[in-house]
């Protein structure tokens, strides 16, 4: 199975799972649709058992030790069996896929760049995948089945530099485009006329450009450095700089292909956090 196919299925909620009730869609402390974690009902129950804190208690440290062992003791079984299924989705998703036409040059924990040399031209895409993990199918029509698997992605906002050889390098910041509901089939029909009419080309976007600068060689974009905000440039503009990235591979294909490596990766890093977490969690 391929890792686009695969994307993190998970058939039953559990607590590092990304289809778990509480943590929902991604580990950055909200759900999709501006919807907040909820703390279960059974934590504060925990809490409300040992009572007021005790200062002698705490003093002599001994229940609170107990209790501490205890707890590092069920998480880290707990991690062996979770560290092993998500092991077990690895080997089905296979090696990291591959980006055509660029080569991986840095690959630094969450921290990915890519490059590719064209004649003169060198293009740099450079992207974190941290809190990129999102549901694949949320957007779409339907509410999702209670018990169903979510399928995860890794949906990265992305940064591409392209250097002529000479002293400036364009820099064009990409972000994917939220899901939008599909406009019903009469007000599409409406739209589509209309476009026919206006002699507008139809076609969908892959990726919304954020900002856009130029920088020197050796400039690293700052909060010093100007930029021109995608949403309020001209629209010609923006159409001939998304063809211009086009012409350089960074197209519908490597858009695809970006998804599938940074999913892969970014279950890498979650797996070796894991593993990570677990050898504190034994440790004495």
């Amino acid at each position: 199975m391929s890792v686009a196919g695969a994307r993190y299925l998970r058939s039953t909620p559990s607590l590092f799972a990304r289809g778990m009730l509480y943590f929902g869609l991604n580990r950055s402390g909200s759900l999709s649709g501006g919807q907040t974690l909820r703390r279960p009902a059974c934590s504060r129950s925990i809490w409300s058992a040992l009572g007021p804190v005790n200062s002698t208690a705490l003093q002599n440290d001994q229940p609170y030790r107990r209790l501490h062992t205890a707890g590092d003791h069920d998480l880290a079984d707990f991690l062996e069996h979770e560290i092993k299924r998500e092991k077990d989705i690895q080997k089905k998703s296979g090696k990291l896929p591959m980006i055509k036409n660029f080569e991986v040059t840095k690959s630094d924990g969450p921290n990915v760049v890519l490059t590719r040399k064209l004649d003169s031209e060198i293009i740099t895409v450079k992207f974190s995948v941290n809190n990129t993990v999102e549901d694949s199918d949320f957007g779409m029509e339907g509410d999702q089945d209670e018990g169903q698997s979510l399928q995860m992605s890794s949906r990265p906002p992305f940064l591409v530099e392209i250097n002529k050889g000479g002293e400036k390098t364009l820099a064009i910041h990409c972000v994917f485009p939220h899901p939008v509901m599909a406009p019903p089939p009469m007000e599409q029909e409406q739209d589509e006329e209309q476009g026919q009419v206006q002699g507008k080309e139809q076609h969908e976007e892959i990726v919304d450009i954020q900002d856009v600068t130029l920088l020197n060689k050796s400039q690293e974009w700052t909060d010093d450095v100007y930029s021109m905000s995608g949403a309020e440039m001209d629209g010609n503009l923006y159409d001939k700089l998304l063809k211009l990235l086009c012409e350089r591979g960074v197209d519908a294909d490597f858009i695809k292909e970006i998804i599938d490596f940074s999913t892969s990766y970014e279950h890498k890093n979650y797996i070796h956090l894991l593993e990570q977490l677990k050898g504190f969690a034994d440790s004495k």
